[in-house]
């Protein structure tokens, strides 16, 4: 299993496979970020919509760019 250690991102300790897939994450005390904003929509800011799409796009960047050095076809 890729590791991915970012602050904006809950870590993932285990997938159980069974009848049903299930994932270990560490505990999130608000929940999930869709539940916390679909709850709180009408009194979030433009500020604070703005604050979650850049940490979201962050944390998009870093898993991006460890992807692709992860799998480099550059030999020295």
């Amino acid at each position: 299993m890729a590791t991915m250690d970012h602050i904006n991102v809950v870590r993932l300790y285990c997938v159980c496979r069974g009848k049903q897939m299930m994932l270990i994450t560490e505990f999130v005390r608000l929940g999930s970020l869709l539940s916390y904003l679909k709850k709180n929509q009408a009194t979030l800011g433009a500020y604070s919509m703005l604050n979650f799409s850049k940490q979201i796009a962050d944390v998009s960047i870093s898993a991006f760019l460890s992807h692709i050095r992860g799998h480099s076809n550059t030999h020295h």
